[in-house]
């Protein structure tokens, strides 16, 4: 019995969803996204988030924290697996901090997201990259 993985469009569209939808900081929209018996791990090495209750406190406690998102690069899709690189931009009272981090996500066959892991570095200089220094030049 064969399992229909969704297109790469739609797993790219997908991803592009979810990086919206945190950066508009907007939990239910982000929920959404996730298979209800999903698993999100951020940082890799947390204790995992299972399930929808879960996933959304991990987004509402985020929610005072001004950031944003943006994508840099392609999405790597192979599979029912993709992974993409983001600039994240933090505002502190000391000023703004960059880092990036690398997500991965693997769907199921409703192109929902089944498990995501992100990769965020603080110690990475976003300049390092140049997808990142397109976005920063812009």
């Amino acid at each position: 019995m064969s399992t229909a993985v969704p297109s790469r469009e739609e797993i790219s569209r997908l991803c592009d969803a979810y990086l919206d939808a945190v950066s508009a900081h907007d939990p239910d929209a982000v929920v959404a996204l996730f298979a209800e018996d999903a698993q999100q791990q951020e940082p890799v090495g947390s204790p995992p988030r299972v399930g929808h209750a879960e996933i959304r406190a991990f987004f509402e406690d985020s929610n005072d924290i001004p950031f944003r998102l943006t994508r840099f690069g392609p999405i790597n899709v192979v599979g029912n697996r993709a992974a993409f690189q983001v600039l994240v931009e933090i505002d502190t009272p000391q000023g703004q901090v960059r880092m990036t981090t690398i997500d991965t996500i693997v769907v199921n066959e409703e192109c929902l997201i089944s498990e995501l892991l992100a990769f965020p570095d603080r110690e990475t200089d976003p300049t390092d990259s140049p997808g990142a220094r397109l976005v920063l030049a812009s």
